[in-house]
């Protein structure tokens, strides 16, 4: 009898270039339907990882949103989402509010009342990181008798909280009434997981084979990145050969590209050190586990930054996201979508709390 693969599903990091990672996948959801597939992932992932604007794309795919309506929801509403404030220096750039508004709206489509951790209908793992504690949090389903903690966390707070980019968004801090009692619970002062897993394939590896006990030969590890920008930065020493240049608090911060220079470079390391663990150690190199990475590099002609709201690049990262489907989508459907996953995960049920009329009155 064929070994059953656990399939994960891993989403970079990235702003608003996550669109490129919803692109593809909405690509590939195309292309399933035009098989006679069942479309949506949720059904072919046994574990859905995203950081970030990656947990944006992984919770929505576990709601049974297609993909195609966060391509839809970063194409409308760049400017508001990125929409300046003042005293930016002071504040974050940007308030929170314009994305918490339109994600609640995406994730609320099947309903009225906001989809909680509990309901989401496959297995998922969303980093973010704490600084009440100083350490990092993973929000994650109730897929094991243990993991109960964060099941009442409404859906659209994990995604905003993995989201708070520092500088770009303040911490994430709000409230949200337990689902089974209606007890006010406080979720308090967390920030962007990238912080920490701006790549979250080996998120998803541990997870699968340290959380769920699923040996390394049976793990498939699919991981989407969100593109890879080209830094071209002059070799000058000095401006016209008598002051030295610049390379101080002012000179990063104007470049506005040190946050994504460290997350890009946690999102390369951890390819690396998985396609090391998926390869073996040393000089044994048989293969333990399969792993794909999808990785764009961006063309240094047209900056990309991590909050660009303009209509022209946001075409140019949903171009990269549909031709580089074109050029992996067969192969990567043909490895990892072939109805051998797990598939055994079923949301608990339960009777969730009604609030009281006559308390308030």
């Amino acid at each position: 009898m064929t070994q059953k693969k656990f399939t994960v599903l891993a989403i970079d990091g990235g702003g608003i270039r996550g669109i490129l990672a919803a692109k593809f996948l909405a690509s590939m959801e195309a292309e399933l339907q035009r098989q006679g597939k069942e479309p949506r992932l949720r059904h072919h992932f046994d574990l859905i990882c995203g950081t970030s604007t990656g947990s944006i794309i992984a919770l929505a795919l576990a709601l049974d949103i297609p993909a195609q309506d966060i391509v839809e929801l970063y194409r409308n509403n760049a400017r508001r989402i990125f929409c300046k404030r003042s005293f930016g220096w002071v504040w974050s750039k940007y308030s929170r509010k314009p994305l918490e508004r339109l994600v609640r709206e995406v994730y609320r489509r099947k309903g009225t009342v906001d989809p909680c951790i509990i309901d989401l209908e496959t297995r998922v793992c969303i980093p973010a990181y704490d600084l009440l504690t100083a350490a990092p949090r993973v929000f994650k389903t109730p897929h094991a008798p243990q993991l109960f903690r964060d099941q009442h966390i409404p859906a659209y707070m994990a995604a905003l909280a993995s989201a708070a980019a520092p500088t770009y968004f303040n911490p994430y801090t709000s409230s949200y009434p337990d689902i089974l009692t209606g007890a006010e619970e406080q979720f308090q002062l967390k920030v962007d997981g990238g912080v920490f897993a701006n790549n979250p394939a080996l998120t998803g590896l541990i997870e699968a084979h340290r959380g769920l006990g699923v040996d390394l030969k049976n793990i498939r590890l699919l991981s989407i990145g969100t593109g890879r920008s080209t830094y071209s930065e002059s070799r000058q020493r000095s401006f016209w050969g008598i002051f030295p240049k610049p390379w101080g608090r002012l000179y990063w911060l104007r470049k506005t590209r040190l946050l994504d220079m460290f997350m890009q470079a946690q999102s390369q390391a951890t390819d690396f050190m998985v396609q090391i663990l998926s390869g073996g150690v040393g000089a044994v190199k048989t293969s333990l586990f399969l792993y794909e990475r999808v990785s764009v590099e961006l063309g240094a002609q047209v900056k990309l930054p991590l909050d660009t709201k303009r209509k022209r690049n946001i075409k140019v990262l949903e171009e990269y996201g549909s031709r580089e489907f074109q050029k992996q989508g067969t192969r990567i459907i043909q490895a990892f979508i072939d109805g051998n996953s797990y598939r055994n995960y079923t949301p608990p049920t339960y009777t969730r709390h009604q609030p009281n009329p006559s308390a308030n009155g």
